[in-house]
């Protein structure tokens, strides 16, 4: 290979470097919403919590069976991580924001639209750990839990595509 020929090889990698790791990014960014959606999206009803004697309650009252009687020791509430769905708003309502360019930095965001996400987790920019919840129900650490599951995973997604930039 000539020194012109591998000039301009570099000139083109560098071109497709910034692209390739948007791209790592977006992928990144859909495996988010993707454990997002499923943290979000439990089984339990409205019913069935209220039968378990609300197991995400601040309340320290022991935990209740369907038929009223207190659950055998034991018998813990419920991943608190898993948000069970109700109305269905909160599942649907994830949105990754516009990436953010400045200088060489790309800013990402994955957030929930849905007024009840306020009750569940911290929405605000800066988010303050553990998660807030309400007068009557623990935080959820949804976020923690999507980010825990994620990070091992985030570099290999960018790093991927930029191996393919390179090829």
């Amino acid at each position: 290979m000539t020194a012109e020929r591998a000039a301009r090889r570099i000139e083109k990698i560098a071109d497709q470097l910034p692209q390739a790791a948007e791209r790592g990014l977006s992928d990144l960014l859909g495996k988010v919403v993707d454990r997002a959606v499923w943290w979000s999206s439990g089984p339990l009803s409205s019913e069935t919590l209220a039968a378990m004697g609300h197991p995400y309650a601040r309340a320290q009252h022991p935990l209740r069976t369907k038929s009223g009687r207190k659950a055998r020791k034991g018998t813990g509430r419920p991943d608190p991580d898993r948000i069970n769905i109700q109305s269905g708003d909160l599942v649907r309502s994830w949105v990754v924001a516009p990436l953010e360019r400045r200088g060489g930095t790309v800013k990402a965001a994955v957030y929930n639209a849905s007024p009840e996400a306020a009750f569940l987790y911290d929405t605000r920019e800066n988010p303050t750990w553990p998660d807030r919840g309400t007068r009557r129900m623990i935080g959820r650490p949804l976020p923690e839990r999507v980010l825990k599951e994620i990070e091992p995973r985030a570099w290999t997604l960018i790093d991927r595509a930029l191996d393919r930039a390179l090829r």
